[in-house]
């Protein structure tokens, strides 16, 4: 349930509450009432999800990330890809902003792209215009097998 439709029930239990003869009855409506508005305050504190494109889910392959502006490697599970970006698990302590390339370890593809955020073992890469589309339509279509199954690493 979204937040508006948790406080339309909260308004129609306080209603409810208003003619409800029982005391006990009002007091249950009325802290349902609240505990409902409160559960929609915090679905509005949530973040909004900020991506363009949908997210396609490939959980654990590992893929290579190397850094484009001086030598670094680094090797990281890959969570989640889109046309615009990938997910990925890991530790890393390259800067948020580092220009990278990612790649499926057998060399099947690659993308470029910039560290977009990182946090808690989760690394978010932003994947430039001239790389987006086509190219991770690659790297999907390298990741999966012929029954659209992650390929193990």
């Amino acid at each position: 349930m979204n937040a508006p439709e948790l406080r339309k029930k909260a308004a129609e239990a306080r209603s409810m509450a208003e003619s409800a003869r029982d005391p006990a009855i009002h007091a249950l409506l009325l802290e349902l009432a609240t505990d409902l508005e409160q559960e929609a305050d915090d679905l509005d504190r949530q973040p909004k999800e900020r991506r363009a494109h949908p997210r396609i889910p490939v959980p654990g392959p590992l893929v290579r990330m190397r850094r484009l502006d001086h030598p670094g490697l680094a090797f990281l599970s890959l969570a989640d890809l889109s046309e615009g970006g990938a997910g990925l698990r890991g530790t890393l302590g390259w800067p948020v902003g580092t220009p990278v390339e990612l790649g499926f370890l057998d060399g099947s593809a690659t993308l470029r792209g910039t560290i977009a955020r990182i946090a808690d073992r989760q690394v978010g890469v932003a994947f430039g215009t001239a790389t987006a589309g086509s190219n991770t339509g690659q790297l999907v279509i390298a990741l999966t097998s012929s029954e659209g199954a992650v390929r193990e690493a």
